[in-house]
C-alpha cells in the first residue's frame, strides 16, 4: 500500500543517508545511529526522526520523506518489498551507479563538446569581424581578392549551419528526452536503431536495478513491481512494466524479455541467468562489458571531435597565413 504524507521541511543529506545505513549495516539500532551522528546541519531533521521514533511510528513508514529528492521515489518503491535496511543500502547504490555513469559521460564529452562548439563560434566570429578588414586591407594593395571572397561566403555557410545545426539538435534532443516524451523516444529508438546510445544505456540501467534487486534476494515479481515505480526513470520502469504485463498473461520469463525493448547482449545474458546458479555473477559480467563498451564509445567520440577540431582550426590558421603573406608576396615580385 503506498503512503502519502506531507513532507517534511527538514531534510537529510546524501551523507547523512549513507551513515546511517554504515551504522545499521554494523549492526547500530536507528536510535543510536541518530545519536552518534548528530551535528548542527542534520539536528532538526534528526530531532523530528527521533520524536516520530518516541510516538511508536515504524520507520519504514515515514523515512523516505526525510530523504534527498533523488532517493524518495526510489526508496518508497523499495521499502514495499524489502527490509528497511535493504532499501536503504539499494537506494544508495542505485544513486551512485547513477551518478558515477552521468560523471563519466560528463567528464569524458564535455571538453571536446565545447572545444567544437568553441571552434565553430570562433569560425563565425572570425569570419564576421576579422576577415573583411584583411580582405579590405588587401584590396589596398590592388591584390586579387576574388577567392578571398568565395571562401569568405563559404566559412560563413559553414559556421551558420553548424551553428543552426547544433541549437536544433540540442532542442530537439532536450524535447525528446524530457519525462513525458522520453518512452515514447525510446520504443521509437529501440525498434529503427537496436544498437543505439540510449538503449545501451537504459538497458544498463534496468541491468544495474535488477541487480541490486537480486542481491537482496527480492523475487522476480516484486523486482518488477520496484521498478515499475521507479519514476525518476521512466524507460527502466517501462520495461519492467513491459515484463510484468506478460507474465501475467502466463508467459514465461524467456518469453516475456524476448518481447521487452532491451538490447540484444542483455537479452543473451539473461537468457542465461535464468537457468544459471550465478545469475548475480552473469548480471555484474554484462555490466563490466557496459562499462568497458562506454569507456570505449567516450573514447572514440572524445577522438574524432578533437581531430575535426583541430583540423578545421588548422585549416584557418593556414588560410591567415597565407592571407598575411599576401602583401609580402606581392611586394618581393614588384
Amino acid at each position: 500500500m503506498k503512503l502519502h504524507m506531507n513532507k517534511p521541511r527538514n531534510i537529510l543529506r546524501k551523507e547523512d543517508c549513507e551513515a546511517i545505513a554504515k551504522l545499521l549495516d554494523s549492526g547500530f539500532s536507528i536510535k543510536d545511529a541518530l545519536v552518534v551522528l548528530k551535528e548542527k546541519e542534520n539536528e532538526k531533521a534528526f530531532d523530528e526522526i527521533m520524536n516520530r521514533l518516541n510516538d511508536g511510528e515504524s520507520l519504514h513508514a515515514f523515512f523516505y520523506l526525510y530523504c534527498p529528492k533523488s532517493y524518495v521515489v526510489l526508496f518508497e518503491s523499495m521499502s514495499q518489498c524489502m527490509p528497511f535496511l535493504d532499501s536503504l543500502l539499494t537506494c544508495i547504490e542505485m544513486h551512485r551507479a547513477i551518478e558515477k555513469s552521468q560523471k563519466q559521460i560528463i567528464d569524458g564529452m564535455l571538453y571536446p563538446s565545447l572545444l567544437f562548439l568553441g571552434m565553430i563560434v570562433g569560425m563565425y566570429l572570425f569570419n564576421a569581424l576579422i576577415l573583411p578588414n584583411m580582405i579590405t586591407l588587401l584590396m589596398g594593395f590592388q591584390v586579387e581578392t576574388d577567392h578571398l571572397l568565395v571562401m569568405h561566403e563559404a566559412i560563413q555557410w559553414i559556421a551558420e549551419f553548424l551553428l543552426w545545426g547544433i541549437v536544433l539538435l540540442f532542442l530537439i534532443v532536450m524535447t525528446a528526452l524530457k519525462k513525458k516524451h522520453i518512452v515514447n523516444t525510446y520504443c521509437f529508438v529501440a525498434k529503427r536503431f537496436p544498437d543505439s546510445i540510449l538503449v545501451h544505456s537504459v538497458s544498463a540501467m534496468f541491468a544495474r536495478f535488477f541487480l541490486e534487486c537480486l542481491k537482496r534476494n527480492v523475487s522476480t515479481q516484486n523486482t518488477l513491481h520496484i521498478l515499475s515505480q521507479v519514476k525518476q526513470q521512466p524507460c527502466v520502469s517501462y520495461i519492467a512494466k513491459e515484463i510484468d504485463e506478460h507474465l501475467m498473461r502466463g508467459e514465461t520469463l524467456i518469453e516475456a524479455i524476448q518481447k521487452t525493448h532491451i538490447e540484444k547482449a542483455l537479452l543473451r545474458f539473461l537468457k542465461i541467468a535464468v537457468f544459471s546458479s550465478s545469475s548475480e555473477e552473469m548480471l555484474e559480467g554484462y555490466l563490466q562489458m557496459v562499462e568497458i563498451r562506454k569507456q570505449q564509445a567516450i573514447k572514440r567520440y572524445s577522438t574524432y571531435i578533437q581531430l575535426i577540431s583541430y583540423s578545421m582550426i588548422a585549416i584557418v590558421l593556414i588560410y591567415v597565413y597565407q592571407i598575411l603573406m599576401m602583401p609580402m608576396t606581392m611586394l618581393q615580385n614588384l
